[in-house]
Formats: structure tokens, sequence, C-alpha cells
């Protein structure tokens, strides 16, 4: 196996944890963060998530590349990946920023019960990274769904979900309300499965091209 092969399958399965993770950071997501180190467990998932993402993203890129498809392409990768570095900085912030400020000075971000003030000024600092992410996560995302779609390069349901999994995590938790766990479980499972797809045609898609490099013998 070349190393393009080994980075690829890499990559397809940073990619489909990352699915995973960030699936399971949003179900799981409390609804009244009282507890600091509870919070700060939770957000892990999150990070890890959003810290495998590039790798996968690159690794799809990887094969754009290799199908020749363009600028569409190359554009629809950027703003992705892009995206996916704001995240991973609105990610740290929640899991060791807030955390730290709550040990030290409680009064910054609390509520005199004892929540996250999620109205206070320090508190919502990184919306600033969060809102400059979202066309990014739509745009970015859609654009790579159309090139999939016209190179028909993976199953189309696993490109819908694909696509459906940036909307979903771009949109849904401005609306859904932590407390309802069903509906998270109905939103961000099918985006888990949208990335662990594509992430599982990536891996086969290396499988594929060394057999084609190195064919048996006849």
């Amino acid at each position: 196996m070349n190393f393009d092969n080994m980075f690829r399958k890499m990559a397809a399965t940073c990619l489909a944890a990352s699915g995973i993770l960030i699936a399971l950071f949003w179900i799981l997501h409390p609804d009244v963060p009282t507890d600091p180190a509870v919070y700060q467990y939770e957000h892990y998932l999150g990070l890890l998530g959003t810290l495998l993402l590039p790798v996968g993203l690159v690794g799809i890129y990887s094969r754009l590349v290799e199908a020749k498809t363009g600028w569409l392409a190359f554009t629809g990768f950027l703003l992705a990946f892009f995206s996916s570095l704001l995240a991973i900085g609105v990610s740290a912030a929640d899991t060791f920023i807030w955390p730290a400020i709550v040990r030290v000075q409680p009064a910054l971000i609390l509520t005199e019960h004892g929540h996250f003030d999620q109205s206070s000024e320090i508190f919502t600092a990184n919306f600033v990274l969060i809102m400059g992410a979202l066309p990014f996560v739509i745009f970015g995302y859609s654009l790579l769904g159309v090139v999939f779609w016209r190179k028909q390069m993976f199953p189309r349901q696993a490109i819908v979900l694909f696509v459906y999994a940036a909307w979903a995590t771009a949109v849904a938790p401005g609306f859904v309300p932590h407390s309802d766990l069903v509906l998270n479980v109905l939103i961000y499972t099918p985006a888990a499965i949208g990335l662990t797809w594509i992430g599982l045609g990536l891996w086969r898609g290396t499988d594929t091209a060394a057999a084609t490099s190195h064919p048996a013998a006849a």
C-alpha cells in the first residue's frame, strides 16, 4: 500500500469518527450546565470530533484531485476546511476557557443559580467565530455535495446525508432544545451516518485504486 492510500484510509477513519463524536456531543449536550467538570468532560467529545474533521476533509479533497474535479471542488473544500478550523476554536473555548473561568471567577459567567449565563458578554465572545463559520459550513459542504453527485463518487443517499450533516450541525443547535433527547437523536443520528458513509466510501475507494494499480497476474 502506498502512502496516498494509507493517508486516505486514515482520513476515512477520522471522518467517520468525527461524525459519530460530533453527533454524540450534541445528543448528550447538557440542557442547563451547572457542573463545570461535567460540562468540560462532555465537550471533549466535540473537541475531538472537530480535531479529526479537517483530516477527513483533506482525504476527501485528495480523492477529488485524483478525479480532476476542478475549481468547484476546490472552493467547496476550502470553505469546509476553514469552517472546521473555526469549529476547533469554538470547541476549544467551550472545553477549556469557560470551565476555567468558572473555577476562578464564577461571577463572570454564572447566574445567581449557578447556571452558565449564555447571555453574558464573556460567554458569547466566541459567537463571532460561530456566526462566521456558518456560511462556510453550509456553502462548503453543499458545493462538495454537488461535486460528489455530478461525479457519482459516492452513493446518492450518502451524499444527501453528508450535506444534511452540515446543515444540521450549523442550524439545529440554535433551535433544538438540548433537553429533548429524542429530537436530538433524530436530528444528529442521520448526520453521523452521512459522515460515516462517506468515510466508508473513501476507504473503499483506496482499495479500488490499489487493485487497479496492481492487477493480478494473468
